[in-house]
């Protein structure tokens, strides 16, 4: 063990590992690591950890610490000889840095176990995340006389489970003030812009959703719709505008007495609970220092919704699928968010159980170059989707059969459809093949169930 304490074993995102110091690519390691949460620069140790050693002496030493002074106004934390492997090392502590890291005017970061220039167009969102600002606190040029009385009233009305006073008689503006969206200079905080003003695009015109809905070629459009206003106003539009898109069934239970015997109950093929989780996560938790805006796109067997910005650096895709902390790009805006009565850090978890509640394939995330992506799939099961590939009336309403039942016997699809066994094993082969049902037991015992759990 050396005096720091530390053996390099492998790179990651506070450890880098140099053969030999060259000014640019060790300036750049070392501006990365004061960038993102400090670390350690070894110079003498190759890329899989095994060491080479380092020949300065004290006085290359000296030149080495003047230059990262004058280069990156940092003083390293340390500057060490170390012995490992019995050869000297040098070991460079860095600090993780209070304000950004430039060199020569560029800036790094450590993603894993890399080094990475930030690009130009994450510069805004970057200095924000290093000075411990988000955009949503920062002042905007609205005013309270700004505000829109139908968003605080739409507030009201939900807020008031978990915020008593949201629904009293005091003003809009004292209102806003108690939720602290009223900035110290008297403007509004960009979050209440977002929140309550009638036309938040006034201010920031990137806050907005565009929409298409796609043919089955995937490039023909039938419908494209801009959704602007305030956060209620686009949530809501998109709602509605999706529910034209979707297919709903209706069910009767037939179950009380009177009228509530009679009360239909509508089935989307996408649960609305998961899409509006889905959207929610794009209007919350998007990088609003991006100039895009968010984008829904309707495919014949799928939707996708899209938003700037990525996950944040401590969570991964994997644990979106359970409880998770939250680490909210907006802070002012999930607040709002949980008062109206949104969890923290479980919503894509609600996206994922409505899903499998319908029998639906799970959802995707993904996250990229772009920011983050979720992908709902629509139901493949539905009358008009099994018509085109090429299913009968009466093999329609064998997979009707087979998921309200869970199951499908020659003799169900034979006596409902009135024909012989063998033209029903023909049909219920034929539906094998496509990839439709599954066979299972054997015998007497054969029964069909739909590929992959549809129910």
């Amino acid at each position: 063990m050396n005096a720091l304490g530390l053996v390099p074993t492998r790179e990651a995102e506070t450890e880098e590992y140099k053969r030999s110091w060259q000014d640019k690519e060790c300036l750049d390691a070392l501006a990365a690591l004061a960038n993102t949460r400090g670390g350690v620069l070894w110079v003498g140790v190759q890329d899989d950890g095994s060491v080479v050693g380092w020949g300065g002496d004290g006085k290359e030493m000296e030149r080495i610490s003047n230059s990262i002074v004058a280069k990156l106004q940092v003083h390293p934390r340390s500057m060490t000889l170390e012995t490992l492997d019995g050869k000297l090392v040098l070991a460079i502590q860095m600090p993780q840095a209070v304000s950004p890291v430039a060199l020569n005017g560029r800036f790094f970061r450590r993603i894993g176990n890399s080094t990475r220039e930030v690009p130009s167009e994450e510069l805004p969102r970057f200095f924000l995340e290093k000075t411990g600002q988000s955009w949503d606190d920062l002042p905007s040029d609205a005013l309270v006389a700004n505000l829109s009385p139908e968003a605080v009233a739409t507030f009201r009305l939900q807020a008031a489970p978990r915020l008593p006073q949201a629904a009293q008689t005091e003003s809009d503006a004292l209102l806003i003030e108690k939720l602290g969206l009223v900035h110290e200079s008297g403007r509004l905080r960009r979050a209440g812009v977002l929140l309550f003003t009638e036309e938040p695009q006034r201010w920031f015109p990137m806050a907005r959703i565009q929409a298409a809905r796609f043919e089955d070629d995937e490039i023909t459009l039938s419908d494209e719709k801009r959704f602007e206003g305030h956060f209620f106003q686009q949530l809501g539009g998109l709602l509605d505008w999706l529910r034209r898109h979707l297919r709903v069934t209706y069910a009767f239970p037939g179950e009380g007495e009177g009228t509530a015997a009679l009360q239909r109950q509508e089935s989307w093929e996408i649960p609305l609970v998961a899409l509006r989780e889905a959207l929610l996560n794009a209007l919350l938790h998007r990088d609003y220092t991006a100039l895009s805006a968010i984008q829904v796109r309707v495919y014949a067997d799928k939707v996708v919704i899209m938003n700037s910005g990525g996950l944040p650096e401590r969570l991964t895709i994997a644990d979106l699928a359970a409880p998770h902390a939250s680490l909210p790009r907006n802070p002012r805006l999930a607040t709002a968010a949980y008062q109206m009565g949104e969890s923290w850090g479980t919503g894509t978890i609600r996206v994922i159980e409505a899903c499998h509640r319908s029998g639906l394939q799970p959802p995707i995330f993904a996250t990229g170059k772009a920011g983050f992506q979720m992908t709902l799939f629509r139901d493949p099961l539905t009358d008009e989707a099994l018509r085109k590939r090429g299913l009968t009336e009466t093999q329609l309403e064998g997979i009707k059969i087979a998921r309200l039942e869970g199951r499908l016997t020659n003799k169900q699809y034979r006596t409902q459809n009135a024909m012989s066994d063998e033209a029903a094993r023909r049909e219920l082969n034929d539906l094998v093949t496509k990839g439709l049902l599954h066979r299972e037991g054997s015998g007497r015992g054969v029964y069909y169930v739909i590929v992959g759990g549809q129910s």
